[in-house]
């Protein structure tokens, strides 16, 4: 019988894209294809499952341990979560609440992987910002069919790389250039008052201004997507913009844009 790939990312996914298949159309079938600031991992396994060949990067070890574990073991990430979610009962918000933000401080000290990943899982799902380090709880995260698509993860075309390196825009250093680099940024900002903002262990920052100056330079085609914000469009102005609405449509219509895909080609 037919294999029946389970291609779609087991995490909360917060940052929904609508827009995988007008990336499909820029990269060809058979591309290596690397993706940077790896989280959720919707995009990427999306395009790995259209026959492209792709890497996830990451320079989070956290991130890069729990999605290792689970390409490893699905199952026995699938049963380690199965044996923790009886710490949050629930029937009893209450207590939840208070065990829940003790377990957002402590879930990475943890010394075995597999229970780090299976609190990444876990957390992540009962959180209402989808990370596992911040958010407040929500009863219904983690349920029967969410263990169930656990177990049964499987992928092809999707690897994953831990890059070493501070900034996460190092990690393209080494990357041939006939490969094609991906950022699924999300959603834009003006970077104010960064530096007082509490950020999860499990988070990557984007400057956006700093990313932007960093791909005027690079000669590798590369793709970013975000949400839509005005002043995109004059920041990228001299690139390939791609407006996408809320179906997934492209279109010319501004009000109606919700997505963009930027490209230098």
């Amino acid at each position: 019988s037919r294999i029946a790939f389970k291609m779609k990312t087991p995490l909360k996914n917060n940052l929904q894209f609508k827009h995988t298949g007008v990336v499909k159309d820029l990269v060809p079938l058979g591309a290596n294809l690397h993706s940077f600031l790896l989280y959720g991992g919707d995009v990427e396994l999306k395009l790995a499952a259209s026959n492209r060949n792709v890497y996830a990067h990451t320079n989070n070890y956290l991130v890069y341990e729990f999605w290792k574990c689970l390409l490893e073991n699905p199952k026995g990430v699938s049963n380690w979560v199965r044996n923790l979610s009886s710490l949050l009962d629930p029937d009893a918000v209450f207590s939840n609440q208070k065990m829940f933000a003790i377990l957002q401080d402590t879930w990475s000290e943890q010394a075995n992987p597999y229970t780090r990943a299976a609190f990444f899982y876990l957390l992540s799902r009962c959180s209402d910002t989808g990370l596992p380090s911040s958010g407040k709880f929500i009863k219904e995260g983690v349920n029967n069919v969410s263990l169930v698509n656990l177990e049964r993860f499987q992928t092809k075309n999707f690897n994953i790389c831990l890059d070493k390196v501070e900034n996460y825009l190092e990690g393209t250093s080494e990357i041939p250039s006939e490969d094609y680099l991906l950022f699924p940024v999300g959603n834009y900002n003006l970077n104010l008052f960064e530096k007082g903002k509490s950020k999860g262990i499990e988070t990557t920052s984007v400057n956006h201004r700093k990313l932007c100056a960093y791909l005027k330079a690079e000669k590798k085609n590369w793709i970013i997507l975000y949400k839509y914000h005005p002043r995109l469009r004059e920041m990228y102005k001299d690139y390939n913009i791609l407006m996408i609405d809320e179906y997934g449509r492209q279109t010319n219509r501004e009000m109606r844009c919700k997505e963009v895909v930027i490209a230098n080609f």
